[in-house]
């Protein structure tokens, strides 16, 4: 009876334990996500850029390829505009 009362213990211990660990698991993934959403969103605008770029250059062939990487120096001169207006505001 007693040894029935110990596992039983033990078993609920364990589950609150791996939930416990589960919550802290996705809270510090959706911080991490929600951080990089905020603190890089013009290189995520690159990154989708480039994997634009990838698809049209499957279906179409070089010529969109290049129409592309002009669109993508401009999304990079976007980002240095970006960054440089943050640094200027964070200076102040």
């Amino acid at each position: 009876m007693i040894v029935v009362v110990v596992v039983v213990v033990a078993a609920a211990a364990a589950a609150v334990v791996v939930v416990v660990v589960v919550v802290v698991v996705v809270v510090v993934i959706v911080a991490e996500l929600l951080s990089i959403v905020n603190t890089t969103r013009p290189s995520a605008t690159v990154l989708a850029r480039l994997a634009q770029l990838r698809i049209r250059k499957l279906k179409r062939g070089v010529r969109v390829v290049r129409i592309d990487a002009l669109k993508l120096s401009q999304v990079r001169r976007e980002r240095r505009l970006f960054t440089n207006k943050v640094a200027a505001t964070t200076q102040i």
